[in-house]
């Protein structure tokens, strides 16, 4: 994503800005920024969907840190992408479980012998980036207006 224009200004991200999340004991995977645009990031590329109860404090956590939701998940239930769009935010999502590029020949077998999608790509297959920098175009006015919705 780095190639794309995003920054990272943290990781597993307790506090932000001056003010620290201590209603849970959670944390926002990463917190980026493109083009003036703060975005909360979760990444979950396990084969179950994350826990509905845990996306809604990653939600919370968001927007008491004033910055859009970012969700990039190998799945998730359509009721989950509303939810996250409806919060100000964007659900990438992709298919296939995403595994280290060295790990070829485990992803080889993860496919032929349990028929399931896995992959190991050098980055972000760049349909995936598009898409999301397609929405951030159509919505960046609105984003920029009300950054903390």
């Amino acid at each position: 994503m780095a190639g794309r224009g995003f920054k990272i200004c943290g990781e597993k991200v307790k506090e932000y800005k001056g003010k620290k999340w201590d209603k849970t004991n959670n944390d926002l995977d990463f917190v980026v920024e493109r083009d003036g645009v703060t975005y909360g990031s979760e990444v979950k590329n396990t084969w179950s969907y994350i826990n509905r109860d845990e996306m809604i404090v990653k939600l919370d956590m968001c927007k008491y840190f004033g910055v859009r939701p970012l969700f990039i998940m190998r799945g998730s239930p359509k009721s989950y992408n509303w939810e996250i769009k409806r919060w100000g935010g964007y659900a990438m999502i992709f298919v296939a479980q995403i595994y280290p590029l060295s790990q070829g020949m485990v992803v080889k077998e993860i496919k032929e012998k349990l028929g399931l999608e896995a992959d190991c790509p050098r980055a972000i297959p760049s349909g995936i980036i598009d898409r999301f920098i397609n929405w951030e175009k159509d919505n960046l006015g609105d984003i920029k207006k009300n950054p903390q919705y």
